[in-house]
């Protein structure tokens, strides 16, 4: 799981990128929403020397079983997704374009 800076010219659920038994999928784009109230939460992960976003995909009939449902950069929410629920939750670098927008 990863994070691109920008979207690539792709349908949700293409490959990207095949080697040594990975395959690395295009799961769409997502609209990263941020809270005013929140900002001491994006500060802290920025100054975190890890800077983050939490991805969540859940699970859907359609195909290829899993959906891409949140994006967040607030690590408060991101831990708190991975407490319990079914959902695939993974914490991944913050791209270096989203870091100095943010």
């Amino acid at each position: 799981v990863a994070v691109l800076a920008g979207a690539p010219s792709a349908a949700p659920w293409s490959v990207l990128h095949e080697s040594d038994g990975v395959t690395r999928f295009y799961a769409g784009t997502f609209k990263l929403e941020l809270f005013g109230c929140d900002t001491g939460m994006y500060r802290d992960n920025l100054r975190s020397g890890r800077p983050s976003l939490w991805i969540a995909l859940r699970s859907s009939d359609a195909p290829p079983g899993v959906v891409l449902h949140l994006v967040t950069a607030d690590p408060f929410e991101g831990e708190s997704l991975t407490e319990a629920g079914p959902d695939i939750i993974e914490a991944v670098p913050m791209p270096i374009e989203l870091q100095q927008w943010l």
